[in-house]
This record gives structure tokens, C-alpha cells and sequence, in this order.
């Protein structure tokens, strides 16, 4: 390679040859000057000024394999940031072989070095990505269209990519203090495996969960709970309806974690993604709604359940009812039920126990949908909870239509509630269409 009028033929085989030594050897065999000769003559070849493509090649190849050497050279930010910036520049080298073999690198490159590495080359795929999803909205999602123009470097690269960012949402420990403000790699391979989603579509699916399968039956560790989790609310957002063949499958999981009731913490999760599927997948969830109903009106009933997680399923509740419209009317008399014993406990509320106050008062407005005085709401709710109270009587009676009218016509406490919100600048434009809303049910 350093040899001065080598044909590129000789260079080729040089790094080729260079490259089958370090597969077969290990770090511990080179001292840290043969490291660096050998980066140094990889560098050099994969360098734009080398003409020949089968060159460079073959050195982002040989750079590939010799990346468990230069541990001590990615701890130097002089060195670490040199590499950096040939492989990115070798990543948009005109030869496709050559970038897929730049991406490869990157990859490696974020599964084995430290954070501020691999934060530099999730950062490189999120850009990637960003490009992609441009090219895909340009072309409105065709993949034929853009053929030309968009060479689906993440399609190309997911077997690769999605094991190394799915590990990364597990690197934030459980009882690790994390300042909240900290950008680390947990967050920012959440954010690149959500623009992966979007990118690649359905195809990342199939890759994706046999992780969510595997760490959600660990049963002893909500942190991988709440982590899987956010892998299926993220290819939720990100494939649509598409999900909805996987529902079946991952059914069967939702069903064990919203009755896990000794990890409350959990089952707490669980509901959320209930809630998430529902406002994605719409009516499409209706399948699956009367299994889902039955364990989160079993959970509001359960005494020993932790009083924490309560409130999330009846929010839940309102996802369902905007999901499946009209459908929703079969379980009216069981969740009315539940409202009457939250209601009956905002009566009885021992006003000095704030956490009991902040517990009941997670019910956004649900008492009041039993005639509870509205008096009791205002006194004791700051305007943002009962703009929300307010926002879910509006979706009641929008998705319910002429079936809540008679709920409306025997709890009259909403005409003088509306009229109360109507005094606060906060809440007036939520109460009016709240009110509207509620007007055209009455007389439908």
C-alpha cells in the first residue's frame, strides 16, 4: 500500500490480505504501533482520492475487521473523529457496494465503543433516515417511483441495525440516576429506531419482535417491560394499520402483563399501550376490545391491586370509546358501574390527605358523570384537570352520538358545570364545543 507506483491490483490485494490476518487474530496479538500502521494504511485506501473503486473497497472492508483493535484509538477524540469522518465520507461514495460497507462500519461502530461514539453514529443512520422518509413523502411512500433516487440504504441495513438500537433502549438502567435533560444513548437510539419504522415500513416488523417476545415475559424487570413497550408504541405510530396482523400474537402478552397486579408498575405500562393502540388502530381494534375490557374493568375492581394504576384505565376507557364509536355502547353499564365507585369515594374524601386527593382527582370529571355536584369539581381541581373532565364529556357525547342521549337527559349537572367553565378563560373554547357537542346528541 505504501509502496510508491503499486497498481491498484497489488493495493487491492495488499488490504485484502491485511484484512484476512485481523479476522484471524485477536487485539491482544498487535501492539498498539502495529494498530495504528494498519488504520493508517486503511484510512489511506479508503481515502476519495484513490481512483480505484475496488481500493476503497476493499479497504472500508479491511477497516471493518480491524475496528477491535482501535479501542485505544476511538478513546482519543483527535483519532476517534478522524475515522468518523472518512467512513461518513465514504458513505456517500457513488458506489453502492462501498456505502453498504461504510453503514456496516457504523453499525459496528455503535454496537462497540462508548457512548459518545456510537452517539455520533446512531446520529449518522437518523440522518439517513431523515432522507429517506423525505424521498418517501416526495414520492408519496412509493418505493417504485423513487427507485432511482433512493437506494433504501435502511431496508438494506435493518438485520444489522435493529438489534444494535432494540439493545439500546436497555441501556438505561433500572436504578441508574439519569439527569432527565441528558441527551444519552438510550434516548437517541429510541428516536433512530422510530425514524428506522417510518423509513423501512412493514419490514422492520418481523425483525422487532422476537425482542418485544423475549423481554416481555421478564416478568422481574419493568424497566425491559417499559422498553419493549416502546418498541411496539413506536412500530404502532410508525406502520399503522399494518400492525394489526401482529395484534393476535401480541394479544396474548397484553392479556398476561394488564393482569400482572404484584408489578403494578407494569401492568400500569400495559395499559398505556392500550391506549396507544387504540388511537392508532382505531376501529381496527375492535377484535380484541371485549378481552381488553374485561381485564381492565376486572383490574378497577381488584382490592388489591395498587391504587396507582386505577386511574390510567379509565382515560383507557375514553380511548376505547373514540376507537370503536357506537361499539362502545355494550360496556356503557360496566364502566358506569366503576364511575358510581369513584364517585362514591370523592364523596367520602377525606380532604387532608393530599395523596388521596391527587389519587381520586386522576378520574378526570368521571364523577361527575353520575350527578356528582359540580361544586366538589371546581373546589378542589385546578383548570387543567377540569378542562380535561371537560374534554371527555365532549368525546362522549361526539362518539356516542344519540345513544348518550338518555345519559345526558338524566345527569343534568352538566348544564350548570358548562356554565361554571364558561366563567374561565382557561377552559370556555374546551366548554363550548364540550357543550355543542352534547347539544347536537339531545336532539338527534
Amino acid at each position: 500500500m505504501t509502496q510508491h507506483g503499486a497498481s491498484a491490483r497489488q493495493k487491492q490485494a495488499a488490504l485484502e490480505a491485511l484484512g484476512y490476518v485481523c479476522e484471524d487474530s485477536s487485539p491482544e496479538h498487535l501492539e498498539q504501533d502495529q494498530v495504528n500502521a494498519v488504520l493508517t494504511v486503511v484510512v489511506q485506501g479508503m481515502n476519495q482520492v484513490e481512483l480505484s473503486a475496488e481500493v476503497r473497497l476493499a479497504a472500508v472492508k479491511a477497516l471493518y475487521i480491524t475496528l477491535d483493535f482501535a479501542e485505544r484509538n476511538f478513546a482519543n477524540d483527535m483519532e476517534r473523529n478522524y475515522i468518523v469522518k472518512v467512513i461518513c465520507d465514504t458513505a456517500v461514495s457513488k458506489e453502492v457496494e462501498i456505502r453498504q460497507a461504510a453503514f456496516e462500519c457504523v453499525v459496528a461502530i455503535a454496537s462497540a465503543y462508548e457512548e459518545s461514539v456510537a452517539l455520533q453514529a446512531i446520529e449518522f443512520w437518523s440522518i439517513v433516515c431523515d432522507e429517506e422518509i423525505q424521498l418517501l413523502e416526495e414520492y408519496e411512500g412509493s418505493y417504485d417511483a423513487n427507485s432511482n433516487v433512493n437506494f433504501h440504504f435502511i431496508e438494506k441495513a435493518l438485520p444489522s441495525l435493529v438489534p444494535m438500537l432494540l439493545e439500546t433502549l436497555l441501556k438505561q438502567e433500572e436504578d441508574q440516576e439519569q439527569d432527565d435533560n441528558a441527551w444519552n444513548i438510550s434516548m437517541s437510539g429510541g428516536t433512530c429506531f422510530g425514524l428506522m419504522a417510518r423509513a423501512a415500513g412493514d419490514a422492520i416488523v418481523p425483525l422487532v419482535m422476537p425482542f418485544i417476545e423475549s423481554n416481555i415475559t421478564k416478568l422481574d424487570c419493568s424497566i425491559v417491560h417499559e422498553e419493549a413497550m416502546l418498541a411496539i408504541g413506536i412500530l404502532v405510530d410508525a406502520v399503522g394499520p399494518d400492525f394489526v396482523k401482529y395484534m393476535p400474537e401480541l394479544f396474548k402478552y397484553l392479556e398476561a402483563g394488564l393482569q400482572n397486579h404484584e408489578k403494578y408498575q407494569v401492568c400500569s405500562i400495559y395499559v398505556g399501550v392500550v391506549g396507544d393502540l387504540c388511537r392508532t388502530l382505531e376501529d381496527k381494534v375492535l377484535p380484541f376490545c371485549d378481552g381488553i375490557m374485561t381485564i381492565l374493568l376486572k383490574d378497577l375492581s381488584n382490592s388489591m391491586l395498587n391504587r396507582s394504576v386505577k386511574p390510567p384505565p379509565f382515560s383507557c376507557f375514553g380511548d376505547i370509546a373514540l376507537a370503536i364509536g357506537e361499539n362502545f355502547e355494550k360496556y356503557l353499564p360496566y364502566v358506569m358501574s366503576m364511575l358510581q365507585g369513584a364517585a362514591e369515594v370523592l364523596v367520602v374524601l377525606d380532604q387532608s390527605d393530599e395523596d388521596m386527593v391527587d389519587y381520586v382527582f386522576c378520574f378526570p370529571c368521571f364523577g361527575s358523570n353520575l350527578g356528582m355536584p359540580s361544586l366538589i369539581l371546581i373546589r378542589y381541581r385546578d383548570e387543567t384537570v377540569t378542562k380535561a373532565g371537560v374534554a371527555v364529556l365532549g368525546d362522549l357525547a361526539d362518539t356516542l352520538g344519540p345513544i348518550s342521549k338518555d345519559l345526558f337527559k338524566s345527569h343534568l349537572f352538566h348544564v350548570e358545570f358548562f356554565r361554571e367553565c364558561l366563567d374561565s378563560d382557561e377552559v370556555r373554547e374546551t366548554a363550548s364545543w364540550a357543550q355543542g357537542m352534547i347539544n347536537q346528541a339531545m336532539v338527534a
